[in-house]
């Protein structure tokens, strides 16, 4: 498995991937859609920052406090922010450890997930190769069939020459074919990724 400090360390990779991609959403996309069915890239920036919410509580930590964020992308990464700083400041090596490995591999799970639906949802590249091919990994040894039908969909067949970012996506339930809608001056474009 991962100790601790492994475990941190993914974590904190993770919230960059998803802190990165939060860089690119825009006020004029918060209605798009992503490859989260019904979700909006504003209702999957909400759900970052309760996930982020749901994570620290399992580690026993206290919610994050926005303070003067404000707008739902500002909100989203002071609570990522907040659950790095949770799990960093975790003891290492006592009873509490355990928790917050677990919580430290749950959450980078989580991040990268969304860090790829909103990267896709904003024509964005996917998550780098390095870091998608650690979380793949990981989730196939985590992501059982209680936890797929809690929090995820059924895995998406993909190509063997597909990349750790799509294969990881596709593991999780996303499709990597799914298309994005954009709009432009002169009406709808679609494009795929």
């Amino acid at each position: 498995m991962h100790d601790s400090s492994d475990a941190r360390a993914l974590l904190e990779r993770s919230a960059s991937c998803l802190l990165d991609s939060l860089s690119a959403v825009e006020e004029s996309v918060l209605e798009s859609p992503t490859p989260c069915p019904k979700w909006s890239v504003r209702d999957l920036v909400l759900h970052v920052a309760e996930a982020a919410d749901e994570l620290v509580s399992r580690g026993n930590g206290s919610p994050a406090q926005p303070g003067s964020a404000t707008g739902p992308v500002a909100v989203a990464r002071a609570h990522v922010v907040h659950l790095v700083a949770v799990v960093a400041q975790s003891p290492a090596d006592d009873a509490e450890a355990r928790s917050t490995t677990e919580v430290a591999l749950g959450g980078s799970i989580e991040l990268s997930a969304h860090a790829w639906d909103l990267d896709t949802a904003t024509g964005r590249p996917g998550l780098p190769l390095d870091h998608a091919a650690d979380v793949l990994g990981l989730a196939q040894r985590l992501v059982d069939d209680e936890a797929r039908a809690a929090f995820f969909g059924p895995i998406v067949q993909v190509g063997a020459d597909a990349s750790a970012s799509d294969r990881l996506a596709a593991f999780l339930g996303r499709d990597p074919g799914w298309v994005t809608r954009t709009r432009s001056p002169r009406g709808v474009v679609w494009q795929q990724r």
